[in-house]
């Protein structure tokens, strides 16, 4: 019985195989063969059309700008002085108080009248008819973060013969006389970074160093500091510090403008000087301000700025000169106050010295220095 078993099974088996075959070769095409020594033959390809242009593929590759930051960093910047040359000419009538200003990079300095006083005399006893004569002088310092210093002194102008009454002694520290007060300004932690930009032309790839621009520039982060000091006329000082970066970096630039200004309540006395500002330096570097000549009024078309300080003279009026210092006067003497603004920005030096001291022009090549905004690059290669 399980023979014929067996026997079922197998016949089934070779009958689905017959099946399965014959479908397959009905399902399949017929293929002539080729005859005794006849190849196969390949389809012919498709023709391809001429091309009337040539193929261009544009693309344009958005250059990454990245600054690097630089071990150049920066101490001093700016240094000048504030005076008025004749102190006794501010004790003003109008009531008004003269002053002069600075500002850079969120440091302030102030040097300013505050009023007269006739207090003590100096040179006589203050009991028997004499008192002294004073004119308040304010010095103040600022900086970021509105952090302040400030020094009050009484200057005293003279001796006047005056009641028996008993005066009282000068609010203040008491000064002979208003020598220039100092202004240094500093940073700290201030830093440069130099950015190189490819510029390439469109029509090929960045191939040559003029390809490429560099720029340099300056930043702060939260660990910058700014730092003004005054050493005032008794040789005492005043500083204020404050930070000039917030949370973050922030790029300061490069022009570094230190923004003046000078007011006077009266010039009573043609042609002298009333406010100056002096010693204008930029770290070690003098500045030569010899072009600056303005009157108030002056003539008309000739206001550079529209403040009615004008290049060119016409009549008496206010004058703002310049050459080491910085000076305000009038050409006649007037009692009524004006007001001058300006501002300087940080020179650009570039000087030349041979490497071994020839100025032939067949000797070695020269070395190059350059200095700008207190960064000096030095290069003595061939």
């Amino acid at each position: 019985m399980e023979t014929i078993k067996t026997a079922l099974c197998w016949i089934a088996i070779a009958a689905l195989a017959a099946t399965m075959l014959w479908v397959m070769q009905a399902e399949m095409p017929e293929v002539e063969n080729p005859t005794q020594g006849e190849q196969p033959r390949r389809p012919d390809p498709p023709e391809l059309a001429e091309l009337t242009e040539p193929c261009v593929y544009e693309t344009t590759y958005e250059v990454p700008i990245m600054a690097a930051r630089t071990a150049v960093e920066m101490g001093t910047i700016w240094n000048f002085t504030f005076n008025f040359p004749n102190p006794d000419k501010h004790l003003a009538s109008n009531g008004k108080d003269s002053s002069i200003t600075a500002s850079v990079l969120g440091m302030s300095a102030t040097i300013a009248t505050r009023g007269a006083e006739q207090l003590a005399p100096q040179e006589h006893d203050p009991n028997i008819g004499w008192f002294g004569e004073y004119l308040n002088i304010q010095i103040t310092v600022g900086a970021p973060g509105m952090v302040t210093d400030t020094a009050y002194f009484s200057l005293w102008l003279r001796d006047i013969p005056g009641p028996d009454n008993p005066t009282p002694p000068p609010r203040y520290d008491v000064i002979t006389s208003l020598t220039d007060v100092q202004f240094t300004c500093e940073v700290d932690g201030l830093y440069l970074k130099r950015v190189r930009t490819s510029t390439p032309p469109i029509n090929r790839q960045l191939m040559d160093f003029s390809d490429q621009t560099i720029s340099d520039s300056w930043y702060a982060d939260e660990g910058t500091t700014v730092t003004i000091t005054a050493l005032c006329p008794d040789s005492s000082t005043i500083s204020a510090q404050g930070a000039l970066g917030g949370s973050g970096e922030v790029e300061i630039g490069s022009l570094w403008y230190l923004n003046l200004g000078m007011t006077v309540s009266q010039a009573p006395e043609a042609d002298t000087v009333e406010a100056r500002i002096g010693s204008i330096n930029w770290g070690d570097t003098a500045l030569d301000l010899s072009q600056v000549d303005l009157w108030k009024p002056g003539k008309a078309g000739t206001d550079p700025n529209g403040d009615g300080w004008c290049r060119e003279k016409q009549g008496d009026a206010y004058h703002v000169s310049a050459g080491a210092n910085i000076e305000m006067s009038h050409t006649a003497g007037v009692t009524t106050d004006e007001t001058w603004s300006g501002a300087v920005g940080a020179p650009y030096i570039v000087s030349w010295a041979p490497l071994d001291g020839m100025t032939d022009a067949h000797g070695p090549s020269y070395g190059v220095e350059y200095t700008s905004n207190a960064i000096e690059w030095k290069d003595n290669g061939a």
